[in-house]
């Protein structure tokens, strides 16, 4: 269909998310069509926990599902994007019953050079095969 219309939103996204509680969510996104998917972390004080992401985007409309990867919590994100800026409203809950909402705010640093994604993750990849020649390297001397 008119997927391909769509802006695409690749990249690394920061949220911050006020509700009862002030959390912050850095995911590194990947986008195919109108599908979402990514993973990163959630923190709340100094503590981290990782999570996993996946949705889908309609227009400029991004609905996101966060989950915890211990699977204490699952947090729905209902954005809209405006330039490199999201906002919108999240929901979450918990497998005890508990749940929370509140506001959104956040941006998007966009990772896609001549339409195509950037593959993220190769980039770390890289650069830690090359320190580790380097080191190797310097062993030998």
């Amino acid at each position: 269909g008119a997927v391909s219309s769509q802006a695409n939103l690749t990249g690394t996204w920061s949220l911050d998310l006020k509700g009862t509680l002030i959390r912050h969510i850095d995911l590194q996104i990947f986008q195919e069509g109108d599908f979402i998917m990514g993973s990163g972390s959630i923190s709340l004080d100094k503590s981290t926990a990782p999570v996993t992401a996946a949705g889908s985007m309609a227009a400029t409309s991004p609905s996101l599902f966060v989950c915890r990867a211990d699977g204490k919590e699952a947090i729905r994100l209902s954005l809209s994007t405006s330039g490199t800026s999201l906002a919108g409203e999240y929901d979450s809950l918990s497998p005890d019953g508990s749940s929370a909402s509140g506001t959104v705010t956040g941006s998007m640093s966009l990772s896609v050079v001549n339409g195509s994604p950037v593959s993220l993750g190769s980039l770390t990849t890289a650069g830690a095969w090359v320190g580790s020649a380097v080191a190797a390297l310097e062993e030998q001397d």
